[in-house]
């Protein structure tokens, strides 16, 4: 049976990422490192201006990550609001090795930057491979319009980042992220497994 242009694409991701880690294995000095330590997120533009947005073919974006993935994508974000973040980020406790969206919970307590159970405003809500969101409560009446908008997400293999852009009452939150489910740029009301705190208050262990 001949490749879906989903499955050559998925394929070609995967050739990429391959392609990254024998690189970096070679050249580990050589990858997009930034150093986090002591900044915090500002103002910037808004969620939806990662400037890669529709462009045809694959490539790397300027931090070390395939453009228009979920980690290219929140990799934008944080040095557009001034959080400068790439494959290898240092922290207040070392260096992470950011890779699949998967390893970034583990990347980021070994940099010692937090990673918590409950959100803020500008963490990085974080899923490993095959992980789900837990269920929306239910709607306490028709006019829960959060609970209406919730929506259940489950990881692929490489696992899935996003944005906190809002923190609701109820624990949910508003999250931008690009590369999800419909592949292009979308702002919804989820909950992460968990949040990484880098470049927000609370974020050193």
């Amino acid at each position: 049976m001949p490749a879906t242009r989903g499955q050559s694409a998925s394929a070609t991701v995967v050739r990429l990422a391959i392609l990254l880690v024998v690189v970096g294995a070679t050249c580990y000095q050589c990858l997009p490192f930034a150093d986090a330590r002591d900044r915090s997120l500002r103002r910037g533009p808004s969620a939806g201006a990662y400037p890669w947005a529709g462009e045809p073919g694959l490539a790397f974006d300027p931090w070390g990550f395939v453009a228009r993935q979920c980690t290219s994508y929140v990799a934008w974000y944080l040095n557009a609001h001034g959080v400068p973040f790439g494959l290898r980020t240092r922290g207040p406790a070392g260096e992470g090795f950011f890779t699949s969206a998967f390893d970034w919970d583990r990347a980021a307590l070994a940099a010692g930057f937090a990673v918590r159970s409950t959100p803020v405003i500008g963490s990085i809500a974080q899923w490993d491979a095959g992980e789900s969101s837990p269920p929306a409560p239910s709607p306490a009446s028709a006019d829960d319009v959060d609970a209406a908008r919730y929506r259940v997400l489950t990881a692929r293999g490489f696992g899935h980042v996003a944005v906190v852009q809002q923190v609701l009452d109820d624990g949910a939150v508003v999250i931008s992220e690009y590369n999800g489910a419909d592949g292009s740029f979308r702002v919804l009301v989820t909950r992460a497994p968990r949040y990484l705190y880098i470049g927000v208050a609370g974020g050193g262990v």
